[in-house]
């Protein structure tokens, strides 16, 4: 790219090049002006970077650690919120257990689907019982360095 952007410029500046983006009351030195203006910050934003893990396709899920155990943070304990005239209302949180990658897969809840794309999501239950355990997952990765950067596609 940066090898012929130095005689694209000097055409675009010397009127040897046409574009589709004239315009009869756009006088045409401030068009070329425009032009190069944009083929300039093009390229200084056209860096390329290293990718440091590619997570994209059938591999996605691959180096990621999932929990597989039950969650020792909320997991059948309770919390006190408050007393009045003897009366103690207790709250269980949520009883969830991380499932395994595998677990995770057949039920649905973290798979790549049939077009190559991730799918991470939450069970459709939609009454649940008291004291129900749901299965959840709990995918962790961890990098070391900077400069973090996701590309998303939806």
């Amino acid at each position: 790219m940066y090898r012929h952007l130095g005689r694209i410029l000097k055409r675009i500046l010397h009127g040897k090049m046409s574009f589709l983006l004239r315009s009869r009351s756009f006088p045409q030195a401030m068009q070329r002006w425009s032009i190069l203006g944009a083929l300039l910050i093009a390229s200084r934003h056209a860096v390329a970077y290293d990718i440091f893990h590619d997570y994209s396709g059938s591999t996605f899920f691959d180096g990621w650690d999932f929990y597989g155990s039950f969650d020792n943070l909320t997991w059948g304990m309770s919390f006190e919120l408050g007393t009045r005239l003897a009366l103690t209302v207790v709250v269980i949180e949520g009883n969830v257990t991380w499932v395994t990658k595998e677990v995770g897969a057949s039920q649905n809840l973290a798979y790549v689907n049939s077009e190559n794309h991730a799918i991470l999501k939450v069970d459709n239950v939609t009454n649940v019982t008291f004291g129900e355990l749901r299965s959840s997952v709990c995918p962790t990765a961890f990098f070391s360095g900077k400069g973090k950067h996701v590309d998303e596609m939806y």
